[in-house]
């Protein structure tokens, strides 16, 4: 059972480290296991919980604050990627000022 539940904390993990339909599709799952509650099948995250002893409520808003801190750190990645890429065209800012590179010069179009 603690093979269980190691999988699904790896596969959930595993999500910020892939993308695509697959991936998505396996986090939506183990997210749906881990926030079910059903205490009498065998496999579900609360059964699997009370038998090892675990505190299926704390591990769920630990969980909960560990993907919500790589969620925000995943955006904030995202956006630095796009500024970067703005960045090789020369495209001003909100404020005015470039992006340019220093000692770049803008393409001719």
């Amino acid at each position: 059972m603690r093979a269980v539940l190691e999988d699904a904390v790896h596969c959930l993990r595993q999500q910020f480290l892939k993308s695509g339909r697959r991936a998505q599709r396996l986090t939506r799952e183990v997210e749906e296991w881990f926030f079910a509650d059903d205490p009498h099948w065998v496999f579900s995250f609360v059964y699997i919980c009370a038998v090892l002893g675990f505190d299926s409520a704390y591990l769920r808003r630990g969980l909960r604050q560990w993907r919500r801190r790589h969620k925000e750190q995943a955006l904030r990645t995202e956006v630095e990627q796009f500024l970067e890429r703005l960045s090789m065209f020369g495209t001003p800012l909100i404020d005015g000022s470039s992006v340019y590179p220093t000692g770049s010069r803008r393409r001719k179009r």
